[in-house]
């Protein structure tokens, strides 16, 4: 029996809040070589990732510059991200100049609306054209030449109903980290 399931004493759904915690952002490197036939001096990747498993996400759409081919792509599962061993939803391109890229998170559950990021692709270190939370690489990191610029934020998902809630418990470790009390809230497993 699931842990929605009606309860026959109280008509009233209990109210649970699931947090998915996510990353999005880009990583470039500049090419070692470039094109000479080319204008591209960098291939960057643009991503959404998570510490937890992904099953609320049905797809992202990344909304990339005019001037690319094919500007706007949908991914509809996670792939691994190069050189980190991460899963994410991603797009990679090649390109010599930064811009603002629109990233739309779409969900399982058709009832909770769209999520619209803007990200801004960084391809030079400390380069400050962007909001404020920019990480660039250290000096000990193993890949000097990757520019990293990546932000931290939470889909806050109110009132689930029984199906969502049972993908995400089936979806993480034992034990799980939703609740299902009344006004409840939790992150999910991480």
């Amino acid at each position: 029996m699931s842990a929605l399931a009606d309860n026959p004493s109280n008509s009233a759904k209990p109210k649970v809040t699931l947090h998915l915690p996510i990353i999005y952002g880009s990583l470039s490197t500049p090419l070692p070589d470039p094109s000479p036939n080319s204008y591209s001096t960098h291939t960057w990747t643009l991503y959404v990732r998570s510490p937890c498993p992904l099953p609320l996400i049905k797809s992202v759409t990344f909304h990339l510059h005019p001037s690319f081919p094919n500007p706007v792509r949908t991914v509809t599962s996670p792939r691994l991200l190069p050189k980190s061993g991460c899963t994410a939803f991603s797009c990679t391109s090649q390109g010599w100049g930064e811009f603002i890229a629109l990233v739309k998170l779409t969900y399982t559950d058709p009832s909770h609306p769209a999520t619209v990021l803007k990200h801004n692709i960084k391809l030079y270190p400390g380069s400050n054209t962007g909001p404020v939370g920019l990480s660039s690489s250290p000096p000990s990191d193993p890949w000097p030449s990757h520019t990293v610029h990546e932000f931290y934020d939470e889909v806050v998902f109110t009132d689930v109903s029984p199906e969502v809630y049972e993908s995400v418990m089936c979806s993480g470790p034992a034990g799980g980290g939703a609740s299902s009390s009344s006004s409840s809230s939790s992150s999910l497993p991480p």
